[in-house]
């Protein structure tokens, strides 16, 4: 990339931001289905504890 073309230069920084930003918003979204999945996996297992208790406690 040389410098003898301003526009050229900033039309290239543009894309590659948009790519970037475009990349971030997929990794925020990745980053908030796995905190959702863990926070399901979480209630599971505490659920499922209270229900091991309870069937200890009955049988």
């Amino acid at each position: 990339m040389g410098l003898t073309n301003p526009s050229e230069l900033l039309r290239k920084l543009t894309e590659r931001i948009t790519l970037l930003e475009h990349k971030l918003e997929e990794q925020q979204q990745k980053e908030k289905n796995l905190q959702a999945t863990i926070e399901s996996l979480e209630h599971n297992i505490a659920n499922e504890s209270k229900f091991v208790k309870f069937l200890k406690t009955y049988f």
